[in-house]
């Protein structure tokens, strides 16, 4: 059997960033660690983190000795309003946001500044999403299917970026449809480099393998991308989350796998 590993599998920079930034500080600091949020999407990762000492919350009232501690900011980024009322709990604060979710950020910013309504393409629930929205200052939407956007009104200034691990094409589709309601409107494509090359060599490598396997959290929007991604072109794709969901597969009919894996996903899982 063959078994051929796409080359972007695994960390991206963002995320390695991230991790390496908490176990550094892990490694030298006495006070409590914890992470705003899972730091990552990826359940492997956060249960080694956490036998390290390093917890996530959802809310900083779960701290209750905040002289003692340190709070990071995962990959994804949070909204203005929330990182002014950590700061003002008197918390000392890591931010960990990925750079290339910072600058998404900037452009929202400066664009509210210039009076621009602002459309997120991406998935309503996730915390980058909801990082994001913050920085429209009130103006901003979120869209999350090309139906969506029969639904907006053009009638100002519009600006337009997208979720980091959007998938292109969809994002193509969403701001074509735009372009003809807001003629206007300014376009980014701030889909991470790194998104877009896992995306193009999975769908290349699902065209051309018996099997593929996806592995990554199931709670991770990029990983699930890249398995809707490889069904279009593979029927026989497989999202594993750990070894133990390969036990009920029956690799028989599969001569040539290929194996990818989301952005949040540890060497050590692949």
């Amino acid at each position: 059997m063959e078994v051929k590993l796409a080359k972007t599998a695994g960390f991206c920079m963002g995320v390695r960033r991230a991790v390496d930034i908490v176990l550094d500080i892990a490694q030298h600091e006495t006070r409590r660690i914890y992470t705003y949020g899972p730091l990552i999407h990826n359940p492997q990762t956060i249960e080694l983190l956490k036998s390290r000492g390093i917890r996530p919350i959802e809310n900083i009232e779960e701290i209750k000795d905040k002289n003692n501690a340190i709070l990071i900011v995962r990959a994804h980024g949070i909204a203005p309003a929330e990182r002014k009322k950590i700061k003002a709990s008197g918390l000392k604060v890591v931010d960990a946001t990925c750079p290339k979710v910072g600058y998404v950020q900037s452009i929202i910013k400066k664009h509210t500044g210039l009076d621009y309504s602002v459309i997120i393409v991406g998935d309503r629930e996730h915390p980058e999403v909801d990082g994001l929205l913050g920085y429209a200052g009130g103006r901003g939407i979120i869209i999350s299917s090309p139906e969506e956007v029969d639904k907006l009104s053009c009638n100002e200034k519009v600006c337009v970026v997208a979720q980091t691990t959007q998938n292109l094409d969809d994002y193509n589709e969403i701001v074509d449809k735009i372009k003809q309601i807001c003629p206007q409107a300014v376009i980014f494509n701030t889909i991470c480099s790194s998104t877009e090359q896992r995306q193009a060599e999975v769908t290349a490598m699902a065209g051309e393998m018996d099997a593929m396997f996806i592995v990554g959290g199931k709670n991770s929007a990029n990983t699930r991308r890249l398995a809707d991604l490889a069904q279009k072109k593979q029927p026989a794709t497989f999202h594993i989350e750990t070894p133990a969901d390969m036990g009920k597969i029956d690799f028989g009919p599969y001569n040539r796998i290929g194996v990818s894996a989301g952005a949040s996903t540890p060497n050590w899982i692949i």
